[in-house]
């Protein structure tokens, strides 16, 4: 989701690539795609992790989000605060 093609299969590894705006998420898409693995950025033009966050767990997504973000000054501290609202979810912070 707003992550380069290329990118985006690499941290799929083994799952295959479905892109989804962010306004698509919902327990219909989600369960249709069989979706286990979301990455997004930390911040986009249009949504940042935050929301995406908060739209998995309304949609009971309980799998794994990746949010891609630039260099970080406390990257344990932003993981921690996604982690924390987003409680169903296993949230990993990746950065350069």
């Amino acid at each position: 989701m707003g992550l380069p093609a290329q990118l985006a299969r690499e941290l799929a590894g083994q799952y295959p690539v479905v892109e989804l705006l962010a306004e698509e998420l919902s327990v219909a898409t989600l369960s249709a795609q069989s979706i286990m693995l979301i990455g997004c950025p930390l911040f986009s033009a249009s949504f940042d992790a935050m929301q995406i966050a908060e739209s998995l767990v309304a949609a009971g997504f309980t799998g794994r989000l990746l949010v891609v973000a630039p260099a970080l000054p406390n990257v344990a501290m932003v993981e921690r605060e996604l982690q924390a609202m987003a409680s169903t979810l296993t949230i990993s912070l990746i950065t350069p």
